[in-house]
């Protein structure tokens, strides 16, 4: 099994990828309502060196007896620290509420080699493309991603929501950031490979 982070740029998928995203989802699909699924999936792929797909992790859950396709469940609480026992048991990871949500807390937390899967709803806060151009669509409803990396000054996130050449390893400043954390209510949680200490 490759390193954790080994090749965790090339980590990314798309929600609409038709391998996954026709799967029955919180009454809709994945396609439409499973970015938390996704960046979930992406967070276990880049701290584990797993090469999980979203389809194979939509299964494995399934299979736990998790409640997926219909409203309610484990829809938008994906990292939740109540669903501990398959964190640790199907993708060997542990989750914990980012409770400080300062870009400086969340530098430290990603130097420290965790990640961390959030939603954040658009509220003046831009979620952007690769090249820094804004997106076309905000989410005002709010969408999940995968934040992986801080290096260099900026910190790197990997969104579902796009193809790669334009979602994979977003890059955002600190200001950028912050502000994107300001629409981050209560779905931001830190996931860390087990074995790792914690993540306080």
């Amino acid at each position: 099994m490759p390193k954790p982070f080994e090749r965790a740029d090339e980590v990314f998928f798309e929600q609409s990828d038709p391998r996954w995203g026709h799967l029955p989802y919180a009454g809709y699909t994945v396609s439409w309502a499973g970015c938390g699924l996704v960046a979930y999936t992406m967070c276990v792929d880049v701290l584990t060196g797993a090469r999980h797909m979203p389809g194979d992790v939509y299964k494995m859950r399934k299979e736990w007896g998790i409640r997926q396709a219909r409203p309610g469940g484990i829809f938008a609480k994906d990292a939740y620290v109540e669903y501990a026992d398959m964190h640790r048991e199907l993708f060997g990871v542990e989750t914990e509420f980012l409770a400080d949500k300062s870009v400086e807390n969340l530098a430290r937390v990603l130097e420290e080699g965790a990640v961390v899967w959030a939603s954040s709803r658009d509220i003046g806060s831009p979620w952007l493309n690769r090249d820094g151009s804004r997106q076309s669509w905000q989410h005002s409803g709010g969408h999940f991603a995968c934040i992986w990396k801080h290096e260099g000054g900026l910190f790197y996130m990997k969104d579902s929501s796009g193809p790669a050449r334009k979602h994979n390893d977003v890059p955002y400043t600190h200001d950028q950031m912050g502000a994107w954390l300001v629409g981050a209510f209560e779905n931001r949680y830190i996931v860390r490979a087990l074995g790792e200490g914690s993540c306080a």
